[in-house]
């Protein structure tokens, strides 16, 4: 099988991706940036800002954007950075690094968090324009099925239903 990139931003079904894909292939959600080339896919914000070299050195390679409606993306990211917030004040290490590359800072507003998705989402749709076959755009939290996800990969035998593993927290 072909590597996989997901591309999804954070509360965007990152979680639910890698888990059903883990029984068909050795995936990680959330890799540091040695992790990436050791295993077959890769998924969450740590991948978006290499994507384009991770297409450039695998050029088989499959990537799949998940996308949420926006604004219920922003209430969920935003309460999911407080809840963050709470336990850690002040974020250091790699992962704050991460997140202040893709989102430009660690506890960014609504209104910036929406500049975010829709600039990200432009790059991908840019980016892949004209390839098709390499670039899937995955609404998990709105209703696509894994047969979706699993034909575009060419995997056998998908779920009925993609796993909700990572639901929000109230």
């Amino acid at each position: 099988m072909n590597k996989v990139f997901g591309l999804g931003l954070s509360r965007t079904g990152t979680t639910t991706l890698s888990e059903v894909l883990k029984p068909h292939m050795n995936i990680v959600h959330y890799p540091n940036h040695r992790e990436v080339h050791r295993y077959d896919g890769a998924c969450d914000i740590p991948v978006i800002p290499i994507y384009k070299k991770l297409d450039e050195t695998y050029e088989d390679a499959k990537f799949v954007l998940t996308v949420r409606e926006i604004n219920s993306w922003a209430v969920s990211v935003t309460n999911y950075f407080e809840r963050k917030r709470k336990r850690t004040p002040r974020p250091v290490g790699w992962q704050a690094d991460i997140r202040k590359k893709v989102y430009g800072e660690l506890f960014p507003t609504p209104e910036k968090l929406k500049e975010v998705y829709l600039n990200h989402y432009d790059d991908v749709l840019q980016h892949f324009d004209g390839r098709e076959g390499k670039l899937l755009i995955l609404d998990i939290v709105g209703g696509d099925s894994p047969e979706k996800l699993f034909s575009f990969l060419g995997i056998n035998n998908p779920p009925n239903e993609f796993p909700m593993t990572n639901k929000a927290k109230k």
